[in-house]
């Protein structure tokens, strides 16, 4: 091999290297947050956003495992902006969620009377059972 061809082959292993690092990690940002949404939405939840966060709490002590900011409702309606980890092959880690916003709260249809009713109605059902157990 000649020596003139040298930094050539090396400049091309070089830009090899990275376009397969740079690949690699656009596969598998794609795969987390898939898993996240995945995740979420076995718990009743919607992701509005999933965000790479390269620097977040903790990336010091997790070298392979990658971090996203991740805003999305759950169930009840809350709105929660949230910091997950996840790895290639195990699950998603949440290390912050704060509730942004919270759900509008439905005002009580029932009164007081219709409470204090249904109260009664019970207690005397579970002395009927209670009674029908007893020997």
């Amino acid at each position: 091999m000649d020596q003139s061809t040298f930094p050539f082959i090396f400049i091309g292993l070089v830009i090899i290297g990275s376009i397969s690092a740079i690949g690699s990690r656009l596969v598998a940002g794609g795969r987390d947050k898939k898993r996240i949404a995945e995740y979420l939405a076995s718990r009743g939840s919607h992701a509005h956003s999933i965000r790479w966060a390269p620097f977040s709490i903790g990336f010091l002590s997790e070298r392979t495992a990658r971090f996203y900011q991740v805003q999305y409702v759950d169930v009840d309606g809350n709105e929660h902006d949230a910091t997950s980890k996840t790895k290639m092959f195990s699950g998603v880690y949440w290390t912050e969620d704060e509730n942004t916003h919270h759900a509008r709260i439905l005002p009580v249809e029932q009164s007081h009377e219709e409470l204090a009713r249904e109260n009664e109605r019970l207690r005397e059902e579970l002395d009927r059972l209670n009674s029908n157990r007893q020997p």
